[in-house]
């Protein structure tokens, strides 16, 4: 898992999008279901690390 995170511009306005998926595809297909058009502005992934005690 991964965490994305994007600078979205609408058209309209611009929004931070933070969102857990599993690959850069899957992203992008979540941003395309909320927004249909925008413009990625900026974006970075980091990967999840799950710390088990």
């Amino acid at each position: 898992m991964y965490e994305f995170t994007a600078l979205v511009y609408t058209g309209i306005k611009q929004q931070l999008v933070s969102v857990q998926t599993s690959s850069r595809d899957e992203f992008e297909q979540y941003l395309r279901g909320l927004f249909g058009v925008y413009v990625c502005i900026w974006q970075s992934y980091t990967p999840v690390t799950s710390e088990h005690a």
